[in-house]
């Protein structure tokens, strides 16, 4: 019923909002509300700024079929939704301990990007963000 909203992949296995939903209840159970929200909004930007830049430039594959262009977009994104985000809720993280925070957390979020082949990005960006940010912030 359902058909012309779904990716032929879905038809015959889980979509992505159902790990999307899996994420947000695992996150919520295991960590600390702020790194709940920073993986969320990891998820919320910089995954779609990797998809444009994937498809719109291309370009070589770093690990499966995710692009340079995807992967440094995502990085990129990440690590500007992290440093707004230390702006906003912990003004005392602007300091070169906040930009390496932000490197991390883009990182941590990149690598689980970059192995969404074997497991839903929907699912591994917000939990590796969390996980990375509880340990960090």
């Amino acid at each position: 019923a359902l058909s012309f909203i779904v990716r032929p992949v879905e038809s015959y296995h889980l979509t992505g909002s159902t790990y999307y939903i899996l994420a947000m209840t695992i996150i919520v159970l295991l960590f600390p509300h702020r790194a709940c929200q920073i993986g969320v909004l990891v998820l919320a930007f910089a995954d779609p700024a990797a998809t444009i830049a994937g498809k719109l430039i291309g370009g070589p594959k770093l690990f499966a079929e995710k692009s340079v262009a995807g992967s440094t977009a995502f990085f990129a994104v990440a690590f500007v939704v992290c440093m707004v985000f230390f702006a906003l809720t912990q003004p005392w993280l602007l300091s070169i301990r906040g930009v390496l925070a932000a490197m991390i957390l883009a990182g941590s979020g990149t690598m689980a990007e970059m192995l969404g082949d074997s497991l839903d990005d929907n699912l591994s960006i917000p939990v590796a963000v969390a996980a990375a940010s509880a340990f960090l912030v």
